[in-house]
């Protein structure tokens, strides 16, 4: 729908050339052109509605124009403009009114909703339509444009607002992969989480296997004393056991003599 409403206001573009191209010509040998323009920017505008209507809060103006571009479609195929008078002020007022919507709606938005979208080329391209608006109503006691010429200005700010409109429009793509990384975060999140408990009790498991082994170490280290000192004890008995049993005697008096003169 956003590609298909760009394409719309470029074939706006395109109709406003061409009215400028004839703009000698009178309005009845355009009409039926004019005509199926303003019908297939009402179509274009009412079903780029219905397709965005619930991503922007704000697209209610293009539900608006799309009416008033088909209805003033019908009105211009139905003939109904019988003399070049009516024909400015009838232009005049479409695009006064495509201007006012999107000046108010630029407001709104920027001044009630905080400026959640880029309100201002809205309000330029208002002000311009209403300026251009006003203009067709004087047009005869001014400068005095040809009817086909001020309908091709008209139409060149209407494939502006056109292309605007389709260029606002929310991006399925983009919007596709907001909601995919939307999905892949919770995901990506529990999986960091996860990942940071996993190397927590890694280093626990570490810091006890650490411990682990430095009192199984100590334990190894007494339990060698332990031997030792075993192994050296019966060493001592073992060497006292193959001493005569004079020198121990010899040994022994020499002690009690010791003690005597003591």
């Amino acid at each position: 729908m956003r590609l298909l409403t760009i394409a719309t206001g470029v074939l706006s573009a395109i109709v406003a050339v061409w009215c400028f191209a004839n703009q000698g010509a009178v309005f009845a040998s355009v009409a039926f052109v004019i005509g199926m323009m303003m019908l297939l920017h009402g179509v274009c505008e009412i079903c780029g509605y219905f397709a965005v209507h619930r991503k922007m809060g704000h697209a209610s103006y293009i539900l608006s124009e799309g009416a008033s571009d088909f209805l003033l479609g019908i009105l211009v195929l139905a003939n109904c403009l019988n003399t070049e008078s009516a024909v400015p002020v009838f232009f005049g007022m479409w695009v006064l009114f495509s201007g006012s919507i999107r000046a108010a709606t630029a407001l709104n938005s920027n001044i009630k909703k905080g400026g959640d979208i880029d309100a201002l080329y809205m309000l330029i391209v208002g002000t311009i339509s209403m300026i251009v608006g006003v203009y067709s109503f004087c047009n005869v006691l001014l400068l005095g444009v040809p009817n086909v010429l001020l309908i091709s200005i008209c139409f060149l700010i209407k494939s502006v607002n056109t292309i605007a409109t389709g260029i606002e429009m929310p991006h399925k793509k983009k919007e596709r992969l907001m909601a995919e990384n939307l999905q892949v975060l919770p995901l990506k999140r529990k999986k960091r989480q996860e990942e940071g408990k996993r190397a927590v009790k890694i280093q626990r498991e570490k810091a006890q296997d650490e411990d682990t082994n430095a009192k199984e170490e100590k334990v190894l280290e007494l339990f060698a004393q332990i031997l030792a000192a075993q192994q050296e004890e019966k060493e001592v008995n073992e060497t006292r056991k193959d001493l005569p049993e004079d020198n121990l005697e010899t040994e022994g008096n020499e002690n009690n003599t010791e003690e005597n003169k003591a």
